[in-house]
């Protein structure tokens, strides 16, 4: 019972950092890059 748990977590996981990815990848106004990676000036 408990892997299950584990193995859900994880898929999840997985799952969010490659639509993260994609995107930033695929982010054609650059709003997704400029707000994650503004510079605090």
């Amino acid at each position: 019972m408990l892997n299950d748990l584990f193995l859900g977590l994880s898929v999840i996981a997985l799952a969010l950092v490659i639509w993260l990815v994609i995107l930033l990848i695929k982010d054609p106004e650059k709003k997704v890059r400029q707000s994650l990676f503004k510079n605090k000036k």
